[in-house]
């Protein structure tokens, strides 16, 4: 029987999943399809996945914030896990930017990005909301995104293992280079694949690096809260120096990688 290839895009709130799905549909056009509980905090599960898979055979790529590492096992379906990873402040910098844009008082968060500059956000969230920003990314590769109870060094362990093993990584700093190495490895399974893009809603609106955009978080935040929320995600920060790691090895092993990276951001300029 034959395999049947099919992309799970594991969509970390925000950490660049509206760009990949913009990506994904430009690509695949109605072979492309997003599955989502109705309960924002719901999750699909994998048997969720794979019946919807099976009972909607065009299906080439699917996109969900509510997807659960580790992916599902079936036979004749081969999963392809896809997911981005991002420093957890600038993650956390750009939640609030984000909610900013958004008119609809009636969502806490919304309210408190509007009402509370960056600092009372980060203090309302750290209170009202910890599992969203406080190492949230090792939960979800470790618990299943549950927060019961604050991950331990054991968690880190078991989410960086689970990190290395997915196959299509990124890190949302760095972007291009992340999709260059997804266009390269992907060639061989959908032969026609154009990760050039639009980049799609940006919260942040400053045009800073990485370095820059932390150092504007510590002068709004201050340096009490600034250590503070630094502190409280120093595992999500090593995980995403891992994803960074594991991201160059796999650089390392493209052959002329910044001939590739050039003529991606050339194509990505004709958009």
């Amino acid at each position: 029987m034959k395999t049947r290839s099919i992309i799970l895009h594991y969509h970390i709130f925000k950490n660049a999943g509206s760009t990949i799905q913009w990506i994904l549909e430009k690509n695949f056009h109605k072979s492309f399809s997003t599955l989502h509980e109705t309960d924002i905090e719901g999750v699909v599960s994998n048997d969720e996945i794979i019946l919807f898979v099976q009972e909607h055979p065009e299906i080439v790529a699917l996109a969900s914030h509510h997807f659960r590492l580790p992916s599902p096992s079936a036979p004749s379906l081969k999963f392809i896990e896809l997911c981005l990873f991002r420093h957890p402040l600038d993650r956390i910098q750009s939640m609030y930017y984000y909610f900013r844009k958004l008119d609809n008082l009636a969502d806490p968060y919304v309210e408190q990005a509007h009402k509370a500059g960056l600092a009372g956000f980060v203090e309302w969230s750290l209170e009202a909301q910890p599992y969203n920003v406080v190492n949230s990314q090792t939960c979800f590769c470790s618990t299943g995104g549950a927060y019961y109870f604050p991950p331990s060094s054991s968690h880190l362990k078991r989410a960086k293992s689970t990190l290395k093993n997915i196959k299509i990584l990124g890190v949302v700093d760095r972007f291009d280079e992340s999709l260059v190495v997804a266009e390269f490895f992907l060639r061989f399974i959908y032969r026609d694949l154009d990760l050039s893009y639009v980049r799609q809603n940006s919260a942040n609106p400053s045009r800073l690096d990485l370095p820059e955009r932390l150092n504007d978080m510590k002068i709004q935040c201050g340096d009490a809260l600034f250590g503070e929320i630094t502190c409280l995600n120093k595992f999500d920060e090593e995980l995403w120096q891992c994803a960074n790691q594991e991201l160059d090895r796999r650089i390392s092993h493209i052959p002329r990688f910044e001939q590739k990276l050039q003529s991606f951001r050339k194509r990505c300029e004709i958009w």
